[in-house]
């Protein structure tokens, strides 16, 4: 009876271990994640990586009219906030002057954006959240948004066409989360970044 029930047994556990056989995986595409801005020079879109994004705090002179651009004392002083984005080392140290590393690759792509903050703000302001569009009158707006690419001259999205809005989702005196979706007829910058407060100059 006991060699009969052993046989029962293996022979059960022969034929488990024939069913124990793990069916094929199956292949599952992987789809790449989406880039995080994308930038239109008119008909042409490129995604938009970028892997420098920092902002800057400062006091500037706006040029409201045509006669400001040579006269000086009609240019109102503004507290601004600059927001750099590039997908190369930008190596920024100047806001002021724009002292930056020029882009000098294919492939490589930048983004300034200058958005006014209130009439009255410190030259210290932080960035407000909200949203902020073109407007005819200064502050509390966005003054231009630039994209630059490599062998071409560069886009400037301001103006009477310009149109859309830079969305402060959320600020700290260190690091801003922004949505961008702005645009004229020459170009577009779409998506969503964080950018660093840039280090004051020792």
């Amino acid at each position: 009876m006991k060699h009969a029930i052993c046989a029962l047994m293996t022979l059960a556990a022969l034929l488990a271990g024939c069913g124990d056989k793990a069916p094929p995986e199956q292949a599952w595409e992987v789809s790449p994640p989406p880039p995080a801005l994308t930038v239109a020079f008119g008909e042409q879109t490129f995604a938009f990586d970028p892997t420098y994004a920092a902002f800057a705090t400062l006091r500037h002179n706006l040029i409201l009219s045509d006669s400001a651009i040579v006269n000086r004392p009609e240019r109102v002083p503004a507290t601004v906030h600059r927001i750099y984005l590039a997908n190369y080392d930008l190596q920024l140290t100047d806001p002021a002057q724009q002292d930056y590393r020029r882009i000098d690759a294919d492939g490589q792509f930048r983004v300034e954006i200058q958005i006014e903050a209130d009439k009255d703000a410190p030259a210290d302001a932080p960035v407000r959240p909200g949203e902020y569009g073109p407007a005819a009158t200064p502050f509390d707006r966005v003054s231009w948004v630039a994209i630059d690419r490599y062998g071409k001259p560069g886009t400037m999205l301001a103006g009477s066409q310009a149109a859309g809005t830079v969305r402060i989702v959320s600020s700290t005196p260190s690091e801003i989360t922004a949505e961008i979706d702005f645009s004229d007829s020459d170009g577009r910058v779409q998506g969503r970044f964080t950018a660093q407060r840039l280090p004051e100059a020792s």
